[in-house]
Formats: C-alpha cells, structure tokens, sequence
C-alpha cells in the first residue's frame, strides 16, 4: 500500500504519475485593429489635412488551451504558470490628426 504523500510527491514506481500531465498545445486571438481614414472633405474649411481613428484590441481570448485553470502564453508555450499573473487585456483607441 502506498501512502498518498508519496503518491503525490513520487508517483508509482518513482515515476511521475500521467494524471499530472496534460497538454500545453494552445492557440490565441492576441489582436485585432482596425483603422479608419477619415476623408479630408470632412473638415470643411479647418486647417486639418487629415485624420486617422484606429481601434486595437489585445490578448482576447483562447480559441484552443488544453491547460486546465492556467495561461500556457505566460510560459513561452511550456505550460508551467509559475504562479505568475496571465497576460493582461488591453483595448486603445488612437487619434492621428495631422495640421
């Protein structure tokens, strides 16, 4: 009979136990934009030559993670989280306007 603390810290016959393991294949929408030219007709009479709007989003969500609970990104791809903090969701929005 094994007890469980061995169970846990060695597996069975001093392997690591397959329950312990699990995938670290995953794949991400990290970002998305899109930008938009604002026409110079627009303006009318004021001194802008032109205008640009851009919207970009980043780290959106997993389209396929294996790892149960965690980020495999923060990782390099191993799967091991470390007891970091995953990656954190940004959106921005950017104004060019040019005189």
């Amino acid at each position: 009979m094994i007890q469980t603390i061995q169970f846990y810290r060695y597996g069975l016959n001093d392997r690591t136990p397959d329950f312990l393991f699990y995938s670290a294949a995953w794949a991400k929408f990290r970002q998305f934009s899109i930008n938009y030219n604002i026409p110079r007709s627009v303006f009318g009479n004021a001194p802008i030559r032109g205008a640009n709007v851009a919207f970009i989003a980043r780290i959106l969500f997993d389209i396929y993670n294996k790892l149960p609970g965690a980020d495999p990104s923060i990782s390099g791809g191993q799967g091991i989280s470390g007891a970091r903090l995953p990656n954190q969701q940004t959106f921005t929005v950017n104004i060019n306007v040019n005189f």
